[in-house]
């Protein structure tokens, strides 16, 4: 495609080692050089954590990344605690749907029990690099908190996280044929995201897709959808990744948009 625009059939990806999580698969779809931020698909395997943790807990916070991700498959247990004087912590399990918006200063990380039974896919997307725990830049960026009463004079604002299944939310009217279910507002260098319903007897007319800021994407959660970039057909089908810049030449078709209805992961745009 263009400079502008880039597009991906995840699903088609290969898998490769993720260097900066120990046990982890990863699917790049994108790096910001300048800040480190990424959106990346994690494999984790089934009983995922056994060969990490050796059998010990970790919790740990980042200093500035602010991380958001969607689970694509599986289940994947994580915990969550609410400070350092904190030792029990709330289990999450991340199943499909599942949507996390992490802030800087959580407390958050694996228990060596329970672990993950089929493992996950999680699609993951953060404002700065150093966030895995093998990442060079996590010694400016993530810090371990201690199971022990050492970590209890440990005097941070921790915030929390908000995680939970999508389809929990209410849809919201669009325009016809469309509907809208937000999941994040605005954060510190990380857009507004929600889901977008396209019903399988929606009509474009060529309109071109706009942006909330220098960039944005969306992932294809489930269905098609046709576009045309540089006048140029495109179908895109479930796993599909399309990232642009203004001004590209991005736009709905012309006439029929999706076969079988469409629901995207939206970042920085509600599309049009």
């Amino acid at each position: 495609m263009t400079g502008l625009v880039s597009v991906l059939d995840t699903a088609a990806m290969p898998w490769a080692p993720e260097p900066a999580i120990r046990g982890m698969l990863v699917k790049k779809l994108h790096v910001d050089e300048a800040t480190g931020g990424t959106v990346q698909i994690h494999f984790a395997p089934p009983d995922y954590g056994i060969h990490v943790m050796f059998r010990r807990p970790n919790r740990h916070y980042h200093r500035t990344a602010w991380e958001r991700s969607l689970c694509l498959y599986g289940d994947f247990p994580h915990w969550e605690w609410r400070d350092g004087a904190d030792l029990e912590g709330e289990m999450i399990v991340f199943r499909r749907g599942t949507f996390m918006d992490r802030p800087p200063l959580t407390l958050h990380g694996l228990k060596a029990e329970p672990r993950s039974t089929v493992g996950a896919q999680l699609l993951e997307w953060s404002t700065g690099g150093g966030t895995g725990l093998d990442d060079p830049a996590a010694k400016q960026e993530t810090f371990d908190v201690p199971f022990d009463d050492s970590a209890r004079g440990i005097n941070l604002p921790f915030t929390s996280p908000r995680i939970f299944p999508a389809d929990t939310l209410p849809w919201q009217a669009a325009r016809p044929g469309w509907k809208w279910k937000p999941l994040a507002d605005d954060a510190p260098r990380a857009p507004a995201c929600g889901f977008l319903h396209v019903a399988a007897d929606t009509a474009g007319a060529g309109e071109i897709l706009t942006t909330r800021g220098p960039f944005a994407w969306f992932f294809v959660f489930a269905g098609d959808l046709r576009l045309q970039v540089d006048g140029r057909p495109l179908h895109l089908r479930e796993g599909g990744f399309v990232r642009w810049e203004a001004p590209a030449d991005l736009r709905l078709a012309q006439g029929l948009l999706s076969d079988t209805g469409a629901t995207l992961l939206c970042v920085g745009t509600q599309l049009i």
